[in-house]
């Protein structure tokens, strides 16, 4: 038998953030989300979900069910006090928001990123040597390499998971990106 636990929870004036959130959720989804939340939760993680808002208009209240089935979401709200359980879901999803608004990217990675970038883009100066029209070509070339490496920077800021985006900021390879715009812009044969 499969234990459960229902929660009726009603979202006020005062809840108009999580309100503007569940409306810009994909639809039927918002208990899903809610889900995800209380079982990171109760493992002491960030869920990776939506965190952008939609506008609302003024309501006074929306009620809303959650459906919880999962073992360690149903002893983490066992843990909670009576009476609490509904105010404590709320706070709990305003913190997993605001997480997965404010994830930063790691600083020390792309600086590394951009000094590897500096390094390999002036070696590629010296491959130049005696070809026509040069100066534009290595310009053209370090433009569309750089915004090329920005974009994949970009990116991964938009992966909701710290960690996964940590592993993407460090599996960008530099050399490749700029080996490719050079062999564009110099219309030379890739390896």
């Amino acid at each position: 038998m499969i234990k459960r636990k229902t929660i009726h929870l009603v979202l006020s004036k005062d809840d108009a953030n999580i309100i503007a959130w569940k409306n810009m959720l994909p639809s039927r989804t918002f208990n899903k989300f809610v889900n995800e939340i209380l079982i990171a939760e109760s493992r002491g993680k960030i869920a990776a979900v939506p965190y952008k808002f939609s506008s609302i208009k003024e309501t006074a209240h929306i009620h809303c069910r959650i459906v919880i089935e999962n073992g360690y979401a149903l002893d983490f709200l066992a843990k909670i006090p009576k009476g609490q359980v509904t105010f404590s879901i709320k706070k709990i999803i305003r913190k997993h928001i605001r997480k997965n608004r404010t994830k930063t990217l790691r600083l020390d990675l792309v600086i590394k990123l951009l000094s590897d970038f500096k390094t390999k883009i002036e070696s590629k100066e010296t491959e130049c040597v005696g070809m026509q029209d040069k100066y534009r070509k290595l310009c053209d070339c370090y433009d569309g390499a750089l915004k090329n490496l920005f974009n994949e920077i970009h990116d991964c800021s938009k992966v909701a998971d710290q960690n996964i985006c940590t592993s993407k900021l460090k599996q960008i390879d530099v050399s490749k990106i700029i080996d490719e715009t050079f062999n564009k812009n110099f219309n030379l044969q890739g390896d």
